[in-house]
C-alpha cells in the first residue's frame, strides 16, 4: 500500500485524476472507507482504486493508475534490437515512460519499434503498390537537412511515402503554400527552417525512419489553380491508402503548434514483481518501474482510448479519411503517443486494443464498431452511414469542402460496391454511381438522413428551410436532399430496421463543379420520385411534454387532414421548431409529406405499419432550376403510424394516386 498512498499524496490535487463517484440513485460517499485494488480494464499494466458507497451496494473509482517503464526496456523497443541477446524481464511491460520532448531519440525508437513489428508481421496492412503522389516533398535531394524541394513525380513507381494528417488553423499568414508563384521556387528548395513547426517535425520523424518522401498537402497541391486542387482532391485515396505511414497531429489545432512537444507527466519510481514465464518452475523477479495517474475513464474499457476525443485533428472534417484510408498510423496526442494499423491499436502508455478503430478494410479483424468486415452491398451501405454520421459532426473551415473532403472515402466506397456486385452477379446489375452524398443503389433509403446538432443552432440569426442556398444562389453546397446540404451532424439508421420502399426513383441528375474530381463539389441536383404525397398541417393541441422543452426544440408535430388532430413530431433540419417565428412561417407555407417507406411497427402497437417520410414544400417559381414544372425542397423528416395518416392510408399502396416530385 506504500506506493498507493504516495500516488494519493502526490495526485490528491490533480484534475486529470477524475474521481468518478457515482452519486446514483442517492448511493453517495459512505461513512467509512473501504479501498480495494483491482485490474484496469482497458488491458494495460495498473490497476484501479474502487471504494465503497454509503450502503455497500455500488462501489465507485478513486483512481486508476499505469505501470511502465523506461522506452527502452518496453516491449515494442525490443522489436529493433538485434544486438540483445535475450529477453530482459522488463519486455512483459508494455507502457513506456513518456518524456515531455515526444521526438526524443528513445521515444522515436519504440515508435520505430512499433512500425518495424507491423511491417514484419501484419499481413494485413501492407499499403497497397501505387504510384507516388504527383508532388511529394523531397528530404534527401541534399546533404544540407536544413533544404527540401518539392518533386514532381511524373507517375514514378511507388517509393515509401509518409502522409501527414494535420489541423491547418486560421491564421492564413502562418501557412507555406505552393502556388502558382511559389511553385518554380519549391521545386528548385525549400528552407526548412521557414517551414511552420507541425511541417519540420513531419520532417524529422519521416528523417529518423529512414524515409525519403513526404506528403502535406499545402505544399503538394498548388493551392490556387482549381483544375489541380480538384484533381489532387480526388486522389485522396491514392495518398492515404499507399502511404508507408501516416502522421496524425492530433494535438496541434494550428500548423504552427508542432506536435512532439507535450505535457510532463509525473512518474513514481516503484518495483514491481513480475513472473516473466508461465513456466510453473518459473521465478518471480523485481523490476524498476514507474507508476503513473491515467484518467480514469478510460481505464474501463480499452475502446474509450480509440476515439481520441479532445484531440483537435478529431474534430477537423478533413481527417475522417485520413485516419480511415490509412493502413498505418502513428498518433500524437496532447498526452501520449499511439500506433494504430489493421490488426491494433497500442499507446505509449501500455493499452494494446485489438482490431481497429473504424476499419474500412475488408478482413480485417472486427474492432469496436460495424465498421469493420464489410463483404455485402448492403453492410457497405451501413458502413457509409456510420462514416456520414461521424464525418458531418465535424468542422469545416470551408463550407465548400463539404464533398471534397470525403471524396477519398466515396471513391473507396463506390469500388467496394461494384466490386461485390461483379462477384455477386445475382445482385443488382447496374454499376452504383455516387449521387451527392447518396448511392443509386439505395436512393430511398439514403433520402432517409435526419439532421441532428446544428452548428450555430443558438445563433441569433435563425435558419429558415427557404433561406438555405439553392442552385445559382451564392453560398449553394448541395441539393436539399442531401446530408451535405445540412450544416450539421446527420445520421441515417433506416437499414437497421427492415424498412421497405414504397416510393420509387425516377431520375435523377448531379452537376459537378469540375470533372477532374467525380465526388467534389457540385453547383445543381435534382431527383425525381414517385410516391403517396400529402398535405400536412401544424398541429394547434397543446402537449404538456412541449411545456418543459422551450421555444428552441426542432420538432413540431404534424397532423394529416384525415388523422387524429393531436398529430405526430417530425424533424425540422435544425431550425427553431418550436419558436413563434418557425411556427408562423409553417402556418404561412405549405408542407407535404413524401411517403418513402414503411415498416413494422413493433414497439407499441405489435403488427401496426410505420411510414417514413420527407417533409417537402414548394420551391417559388423565380428560384426553381428549371421555369417549367413545379419542383419542392426538403426540409425536415416525419414518421407516421397507421393511425397518424387516417383513411389517408390508403394511398400508400394506390398507385394510381402517387404523384411525381421534383426536389431539388
Amino acid at each position: 500500500m506504500k506506493i498507493f498512498q504516495e500516488v494519493i499524496e502526490r495526485t490528491k490535487n490533480d484534475q486529470s485524476l477524475n474521481y468518478l463517484a457515482l452519486e446514483l440513485d442517492g448511493h453517495g460517499s459512505p461513512d467509512e472507507w473501504i479501498f480495494r485494488l483491482v485490474r484496469r480494464g482497458d488491458s494495460a499494466d495498473g490497476f484501479l482504486v474502487i471504494s465503497n458507497s454509503k450502503n455497500r451496494r455500488r462501489w465507485h473509482v478513486v483512481g486508476s493508475f499505469g505501470f511502465c517503464v523506461k522506452p527502452e526496456e518496453s516491449k515494442y523497443f525490443f522489436a529493433l534490437s538485434t544486438q540483445v541477446q535475450q529477453a530482459s524481464p522488463t519486455e512483459t511491460i508494455r507502457g513506456a515512460k513518456a518524456s515531455p520532448d515526444a521526438g526524443a531519440e528513445n521515444t522515436l525508437e519504440l515508435m520505430r519499434g512499433w512500425i518495424h513489428d507491423c511491417v514484419q508481421n501484419h499481413d494485413a496492412c501492407i499499403p497497397p503498390k501505387v504510384q507516388l503522389p504527383s508532388r511529394v516533398l523531397d528530404l534527401g535531394a541534399f546533404d544540407d537537412h536544413g533544404k527540401a524541394r518539392l518533386l514532381e513525380t511524373h507517375g514514378q513507381e511507388s517509393s515509401p511515402c509518409v502522409a501527414l494528417s494535420y489541423c491547418w488553423g486560421s491564421d492564413a499568414t502562418a501557412h507555406v503554400r505552393t502556388t502558382h508563384s511559389t511553385i518554380s521556387e519549391h521545386l528548385d528548395s525549400i528552407d526548412v527552417d521557414k517551414l511552420p513547426q507541425t511541417y519540420k517535425d513531419a520532417i524529422k520523424i519521416t528523417r529518423h525512419l529512414g524515409l525519403r518522401y513526404l506528403w502535406i498537402d499545402s505544399l503538394c497541391i498548388c493551392q490556387d489553380d482549381p483544375e489541380d486542387w480538384a484533381r489532387e482532391a480526388a486522389s485522396m485515396q491514392r495518398v492515404y491508402a499507399g502511404a508507408y505511414v501516416t502522421i496524425a497531429a492530433d494535438k496541434a489545432a494550428r500548423c504552427t503548434d508542432g506536435f512532439l512537444t507535450r505535457r510532463e507527466r509525473e512518474y513514481i519510481p516503484t518495483k514491481l514483481k513480475i513472473t516473466p514465464s508461465s513456466d510453473t518452475d518459473s521465478k518471480s523477479l523485481e523490476i524498476s518501474a514507474y507508476t503513473f495517474n491515467v484518467p480514469a475513464d478510460k481505464t474501463f474499457w480499452s475502446s474509450s482510448w480509440l476515439g481520441l476525443d479532445g484531440e483537435p485533428l478529431t474534430s477537423r472534417a478533413w481527417a475522417t479519411q485520413e485516419r480511415l484510408l490509412p493502413q498505418r498510423i502513428v498518433h500524437f496526442a496532447a498526452d501520449a503517443i499511439f500506433f494504430e494499423c489493421n490488426c491494433h491499436f497500442i499507446s505509449e502508455g501500455g493499452v494494446e486494443v485489438s482490431g481497429r478503430w473504424n476499419s474500412v478494410y475488408p478482413g480485417v479483424e472486427k474492432g469496436f464498431t460495424e465498421m469493420a468486415r464489410v463483404s455485402r452491398v448492403g453492410a457497405t451501405h451501413k458502413l457509409w452511414y456510420l462514416i456520414m454520421d461521424d464525418y458531418t459532426g465535424r468542422a469545416l473551415t470551408v463550407k465548400t469542402d463539404r464533398f471534397p473532403a470525403i471524396s477519398g472515402l466515396a471513391a473507396l466506397i463506390k469500388h467496394k460496391l461494384n466490386n461485390i456486385k461483379d462477384i455477386d452477379k445475382s445482385n443488382t446489375p447496374q454499376a452504383t454511381e455516387y449521387v451527392a452524398g447518396l448511392w443509386s443503389d439505395a436512393l430511398i433509403e439514403g433520402l432517409g438522413w435526419s439532421g441532428f446538432d446544428m452548428r450555430g443552432y443558438d445563433r441569433e440569426d435563425k435558419v429558415l428551410p427557404d433561406t438555405r442556398p439553392l442552385p445559382k444562389e451564392g453560398g449553394y453546397i448541395a441539393p436539399t436532399w442531401s446530408p451535405a446540404s445540412f450544416d450539421g451532424r446527420s445520421a441515417n439508421g433506416m437499414r437497421d430496421h427492415g424498412w421497405v420502399d414504397v416510393a420509387t426513383v425516377l431520375n435523377f441528375n448531379v452537376t459537378l463543379k469540375n470533372k477532374q474530381n467525380p465526388f467534389g463539389e457540385v453547383v445543381d441536383g435534382s431527383i425525381t420520385l414517385r410516391a403517396p404525397m400529402i398535405k400536412v398541417q401544424l398541429s394547434n393541441i397543446p402537449d404538456e411534454r412541449e411545456a418543459t422543452i422551450g421555444s428552441n426544440r426542432r420538432n413540431m408535430r404534424f397532423c394529416t387532414p384525415r388523422g387524429p388532430p393531436h398529430g405526430t413530431v417530425s424533424l425540422f433540419g435544425g431550425i427553431y421548431g418550436q419558436s413563434a417565428e418557425t411556427r408562423d412561417w409553417v402556418k404561412n407555407n405549405d408542407i407535404f409529406v413524401l411517403i418513402l417507406s414503411e415498416g413494422k411497427y413493433v414497439k407499441r402497437r405489435e403488427g401496426n405499419m410505420r411510414y417514413h417520410g420527407l417533409l417537402i414544400m414548394p420551391v417559388p417559381k423565380e428560384r426553381r432550376m428549371k421555369v417549367e414544372g413545379e419542383e419542392f425542397r426538403r426540409v425536415g423528416t416525419i414518421f407516421l403510424d397507421a393511425e397518424d395518416l387516417g383513411i389517408d392510408e390508403e394511398i400508400v399502396h394506390d398507385i394510381d394516386r402517387f404523384k411525381e416530385v421534383v426536389i431539388i
